[in-house]
């Protein structure tokens, strides 16, 4: 109960970190009844601070329509951002959205290097 009050508390002071974390407690119901509003309301907020893992998150929720419209075109904006920073799991969805010719043209050469690069930090 302590460190749901620290959280919150630590989220309304702008803590990217916290607000991200907040928003994913509230999606799963962890410590928090699962509320997806205010998941991706938290989750929005860090994005809003451009933290990459939270980009990550916002844009599978864009991507499947959890909580928001359904948008691959913003998800896909998101991932690229996230994927930029280094972040494997953005890399690997980036790469994935590179492959189905959806959001953007099908570009399997760029989509490998993002794989390799995914891979290689172990994911």
């Amino acid at each position: 109960m302590l460190a749901g009050y620290l959280l919150v508390t630590e989220a309304n002071r702008g803590d990217p970190f916290a607000e991200h974390e907040l928003g994913l407690r509230y999606l799963v119901g962890q410590g928090f009844a699962a509320d997806t509003v205010k998941a991706v309301y938290w989750i929005r907020r860090a994005v809003d601070k451009n933290l990459p893992a939270a980009r990550f998150n916002y844009g599978i929720l864009l991507y499947n329509g959890i909580g928001v419209p359904w948008n691959p075109f913003e998800a896909y904006n998101n991932f690229k951002i996230a994927s930029s920073s280094g972040l494997p799991e953005a890399q690997f969805a980036y790469g994935i959205l590179m492959t189905d010719n959806l959001t953007v043209n099908r570009d399997y050469g760029g989509a490998y290097k993002l794989f390799k690069s995914a891979a290689k930090a172990g994911y």
